[in-house]
């Protein structure tokens, strides 16, 4: 049989890592799905009775306060957790553009609590699905970004200002049918 895992994509995420290290370590046969937010993945699991979810336990909903734990709760009836496992995420950076005029800093809700150093009141925080996302969003009008180091392409005039080394608790669950 091969399984599916549900995660958050793309390719460049932490999530789709994390999948590929816990097929690689448990010898499964299975292919990972890959969904632009968590929040689209939920949205979806009448679909996906039979199949596996991928979330990290320090999951925060881009779109406001909606945690890992409150997926665990609120998904009681649809969710059944398999296993955990640590899997360290790929260094995360904090990276500036010097010269511009731009007050917003892109981040993933779940390692805001990393921009501790920042003078927030002056700045614009928006929230993004991934750190990949946000890397993204930060390259067209961003002042700072939150992202892995391994997407990060430094260009002149742009500066990492922090990296951090995060050992991230991953849940796997089991999606019920109907």
């Amino acid at each position: 049989m091969v399984e599916v895992i549900n995660t958050l994509g793309p390719k460049q995420t932490d999530s789709y890592r994390a999948g590929q290290h816990y097929l690689n370590q448990k010898q499964i046969t299975g292919r990972l799905q890959l969904y632009s937010s968590y929040e689209e993945l939920l949205d979806n699991l009448k679909r996906l009775g039979g199949q596996l979810l991928l979330i990290p336990t320090a999951f925060q909903a881009a779109t406001g306060p909606f945690s890992w734990g409150d997926v665990h709760y609120r998904f009681l009836e649809k969710l059944d957790l398999l296993d955990s496992f640590v899997y360290e995420l790929e260094p995360v950076v904090l990276v500036r553009k010097i010269a511009t005029t731009s007050k917003r800093v892109y981040t993933h809700r779940a390692t805001k609590e990393l921009l501790h150093a920042l003078p927030l009141g002056k700045l614009e925080v928006v929230y993004t699905p991934s750190k990949y996302e946000a890397y993204q969003r930060y390259l067209v009008d961003g002042r700072y970004a939150l992202t892995n180091k391994y997407n990060l392409i430094l260009g002149q005039g742009e500066v990492v200002e922090q990296e951090y080394h995060v050992k991230m608790i991953w849940a796997l669950y089991r999606i019920k049918g109907e």
